[in-house]
């Protein structure tokens, strides 16, 4: 990781995809809309994608004289699901491999949330709100299932010289 006095949204993704590119089981990375997913080329399963939310936030309050972001992200972890017959005489997810891949992708967020309080707290970024997260499904014909969580970071502010005109 390079090390920055200002924490950007470009070193944020960055750092997300360095964690993808180090996961010895995420193999594909992308940023941006979820409709995005896969129009370029073709995803590589298992992988991680992430989305600015429309949730962000500076902190302004009680005249602190900086402006320190709350930059909200949604992180998806997602595997592709098997398409079998019914193995077994159960309903729901083990008559597939989507029970397989929530534990996997669940264990691939704790992975990530680990990651985050142990690397990054140095440059000044931090898990700044308790993190929800949720199965999601992918009914397009990827047919991927996975963990969704929203994630709200935390970035110092370094008040520098702001680059404007002088004052006639």
């Amino acid at each position: 990781m390079a090390i920055t006095s200002i924490i950007t949204l470009n070193q944020l993704i960055n750092w997300f995809q360095q964690f993808q590119q180090n996961h010895f089981f995420l193999k594909d990375f992308g940023f941006g809309e979820t409709y995005d997913i896969g129009t370029s080329r073709q995803m590589t399963f298992p992988y991680m994608w992430v989305t600015l939310n429309d949730d962000n936030n500076i902190a302004t309050g009680s005249n602190i004289k900086s402006a320190i972001p709350d930059l909200s992200f949604s992180i998806m972890f997602m595997d592709k699901i098997n398409i079998q017959e019914n193995y077994l005489d159960t309903n729901g997810f083990p008559s597939d491999n989507s029970q397989e891949i929530l534990s996997d992708t669940l264990q691939y967020l704790q992975d990530f949330i680990t990651y985050i309080q142990q690397n990054w707290g140095q440059y000044g970024v931090f898990i700044s709100q308790d993190i929800n997260f949720y199965p999601v499904v992918d009914e397009t014909p990827d047919k991927a299932t996975g963990m969704l969580a929203r994630v709200v970071l935390r970035t110092r502010q370094v008040n520098c010289i702001i680059p404007e005109n002088p004052f006639i």
